[in-house]
């Protein structure tokens, strides 16, 4: 892994020394992208360019944000546990808890979250060279809805973020995840990643990991196979909540090694 901004550009947006200069010499570029599916008026696009341009010019991105980069492990067990978190997303209250403000890296394409002072929750994206192709303010009106402004994309897109933030962020908050951080202008051998980790930028770089997904089966015997469980437990505080738990997949008969996270023989005894 090597981030510098030359190959991310849009990683300027949320760096306090970079987001005016790149604002004013790249705003061509920014907006190359901003209404490709022709879902605005002329007057809508002034109106998103006018409060993105001072957004990122004035470093609205910039504070209190940390960055994330989702791993493929990490990724590997997002999909897999989807169906076990959604049944946490459901409630205003539940993605009020997980909430943060970051940003995060997701294969070519930068994430960007960030609270306004009126509540509203921002959602940009762009892709890795800086051009921004979705953006949106929302805020919750009831359990499972919420009200979008100033946004450049349909609904069901607008849906399909809201809902994968919070996925990424549950998983984070109560699955069985490792944090490895890249400091600024650093490099290091990362345990995760498994390869260089080179970090050119001004922000430090938390590499989010998860092997939920190592057991390896020596025979043929009949596998099982693994899945996502909700365990209740308490927590710090004594008060129960509920953690993400992933049963390994194990054989029948036959020799197995099981990932280090749940071993199938304590859990059933």
């Amino acid at each position: 892994m090597r981030i510098n901004y030359r190959n991310w550009a849009a990683l300027q947006v949320v760096d306090v020394t970079k987001c005016t200069e790149f604002m004013r010499s790249d705003y061509e570029h920014i907006f190359c992208t901003l209404d490709q599916n022709e879902l605005l008026s002329a007057e809508d696009i002034e109106k998103v360019k006018g409060f993105v341009t001072m957004e990122i010019g004035y470093g609205f991105y910039t504070v209190g944000m940390k960055l994330y980069y989702i791993s493929k492990t990490f990724r590997e067990a997002l999909n897999k546990s989807c169906l076990a978190l959604y049944k946490m997303l459901g409630s205003k209250e539940a993605c009020e808890k997980v909430h943060e403000d970051c940003a995060f890296i997701d294969e070519d394409i930068l994430w960007v979250v960030k609270t306004a002072p009126n509540g509203w929750i921002r959602i940009i994206r762009l892709h890795k060279e800086g051009a921004l192709f979705t953006s949106f303010a929302f805020r919750f009106v009831g359990d499972d809805r919420f009200e979008t402004q100033f946004s450049t994309t349909t609904p069901a897109v607008e849906r399909s973020c809201v809902a994968y933030f919070y996925l990424l962020m549950m998983l984070k908050k109560y699955g069985q995840v490792d944090i490895e951080t890249v400091a600024k202008s650093k490099k290091i051998r990362s345990k995760m990643l498994n390869e260089k980790a080179i970090n050119e930028t001004g922000i430090d770089v938390q590499v989010l990991d998860s092997r939920w997904f190592t057991t390896i089966c020596r025979d043929e015997g009949f596998l099982v196979s693994g899945h996502f469980r909700l365990q209740p437990k308490k927590d710090e505080n004594g008060e129960w909540t509920r953690e993400l738990i992933y049963i390994n997949p194990y054989a029948k008969k036959g020799y197995h090694r099981l990932a280090p996270i749940v071993n199938i023989e304590n859990e059933n005894q």
